[in-house]
């Protein structure tokens, strides 16, 4: 179960923290006004990428702004470990690349050998793969 969600620069979020509660969550609100960012935020949270979006557009785009971070935290369904995500990326040049990618289980600290690992070791915290996801 999802629990937390934070973006800074992500899409059209400057700075925002969602709390989730157990059961059903509803995300209800007029178009254009990021429901759909807050899926996406999600799955690039936990994976590294969102289907069919280059990871350079989820940055804001304001003048100035070249970096952007998400935080996940969430249950697995797997073995219930409290589980955080958190991403830092940003624009170098136009080009976008993840400057650090941190995972934490139960309160401590994973180490990680980078963005695939990491994904890798979601897939296994949450029972399923990055495709099999975005299809559910």
């Amino acid at each position: 179960m999802i629990e937390e969600l934070r973006l800074r620069n992500f899409e059209g979020f400057k700075d925002e923290k969602i709390n989730f509660t157990g059961g059903l969550n509803l995300i209800t609100g007029r178009n254009s006004v990021g429901k759909t960012t807050i899926l996406d935020a999600i799955v690039y949270s936990l994976f590294g990428s969102v289907p069919s979006v280059e990871n350079r557009l989820l940055v804001r785009r304001e003048r100035g702004v070249r970096d952007m971070e998400t935080y996940l935290r969430f249950r697995s369904p797997v073995n219930g470990s409290r589980v955080e995500v958190m991403r830092f990326a940003e624009l170098r040049r136009n080009r976008f690349a993840t400057k650090e990618a941190k995972l934490i289980i139960d309160g401590a600290e994973v180490q990680v050998e980078g963005v695939e690992d990491l994904r890798r070791r979601i897939t296994r915290l949450i029972g399923v793969g990055y495709r099999a996801f975005n299809w559910i």
